[in-house]
């Protein structure tokens, strides 16, 4: 059996078993407020049980020994806009977009328990944060980008694993050379994976080529290489110490960063180069120039907006404008794939920011904005 669909829990979530696609469907009405514990923020209103951005329902395609699902957010709503015809509705679910790739900051594979409680007395259940899957599903997200740690945690991976027969490709990174550890990890379980990137700290980034041949021993997708930002040169104001790492070639580096990959690359195109747009540098141009002198297929760690290691950068307008720029830009870049960093909000530690999603994981402004212009420029192909 293909898949299956079901409802009457009033939360959605997703499950492979086998060769089987199991869907639970989102309610109409409300959500159980029980299912507030997969938030790590208080419920909002009702305790939960009013999160309306997590209603709606499920437009299915069926094709020929597949098939697709759209969710449809209906915020409560119980009838489409009464300008809005079946052929608009048709439209905005039947384009296949070209879509940003996401790095997954926070906890995104590991399931979640429950409280003994309510329609649950007796036993304690556990569940997955399907919110995020569902957001990725609707905004047509399929590159996630990922530390080497989730593959190698048995839970994690599992549900990895599930993502890839969902559709998603992953790119996995790893600090310098790989260990005994790291190549037995990616000799058994790299055949999940798209790419794995390879960061090296400045004292090390000379052997890469040593490191790339062991690499590829065990991994037979495409390889990134990238060097670490040295603390101090990665800051706006340079009377600043910067105390964060952060890693990638620079747009400066980019003869440095060939010379490197010519040392390495053996012609068969299985090894690539991985740049940095930084908060502080101008976002568009920088992405342009990269696309001008790199013609090798490269992956882009793309830095969103942020203000200080103390203040919170909120600013859903500014968010909107940036991510509708960077998409039409990275549209007519050739062999790249851009990550966005934050995909959900970062609320705590340092340089905190929002992202696409709040940490409900329902969708901000941006994630909209986002969703409409891919659909638009989509339409026009």
């Amino acid at each position: 059996m293909e898949a299956v669909f079901s409802g009457h829990v009033h939360n959605v979530f997703v499950g492979v078993h086998e060769k089987t696609k199991y869907y639970i469907l989102p309610s109409t009405s409300f959500v159980r407020p029980e299912y507030s514990e997969l938030q790590v923020v208080a419920p909002g209103e009702e305790f939960g049980r009013n999160d309306t951005a997590k209603l709606g329902y499920f437009i299915v395609k069926v094709f020929t020994g597949r098939h697709e699902i759209v969710p449809i957010r209906t915020y409560g709503e119980i009838s489409i806009h009464p300008e809005t015809t079946d052929k608009d509705l048709l439209l905005l679910t039947d384009c296949k977009v070209w879509m940003l790739g996401v790095s997954l900051r926070q906890g995104w594979g590991r399931r979640v328990e429950l409280a003994v409680d309510g329609l649950d007395e007796f036993k304690r259940k556990e569940a997955y944060r399907d919110g995020l899957l569902i957001a990725l599903l609707e905004l047509g997200v399929t590159l996630l980008r990922v530390p080497l740690a989730d593959l190698a945690n048995a839970d994690v991976r599992r549900r990895l694993s599930d993502f890839v027969r969902l559709g998603f490709g992953f790119t996995v990174y790893s600090l310098d050379s790989p260990d005994e550890h790291v190549l037995t990890t990616i000799a058994a379980h790299g055949a999940l994976l798209e790419n794995w990137e390879l960061i090296f700290p400045e004292h090390s980034i000379l052997r890469a080529a040593e490191s790339v041949r062991i690499a590829q021993s065990v991994f037979k997708g495409k390889l990134f290489i990238s060097p670490v930002v040295p603390l101090k040169k990665d800051v706006a104001d340079k009377n600043i110490f910067q105390h964060f790492a952060s890693h990638g070639f620079s747009v400066e580096q980019t003869v440095k960063a060939k010379k490197l990959l010519s040392t390495v690359n053996d012609n068969s195109h299985r090894v690539g180069l991985t740049f940095r747009v930084s908060p502080w540098d101008d976002h568009l141009t920088t992405l342009s120039e990269i696309d001008r002198q790199v013609k090798d297929h490269k992956l882009i760690n793309l830095q969103m907006p942020r203000l200080n290691e103390g203040k919170c950068f909120d600013d859903e307008k500014k968010l909107e404008k940036f991510i509708i720029n960077v998409y039409k830009t990275s549209r007519t870049m050739q062999n790249s794939t851009v990550f966005l960093d934050t995909f959900v909000d970062n609320d705590r530690g340092y340089y905190p920011r929002i992202g696409l999603l709040d940490r409900r994981l329902n969708p901000r402004k941006a994630f909209h904005a986002l969703k409409s212009v891919s659909q638009q420029l989509s339409q026009q192909i």
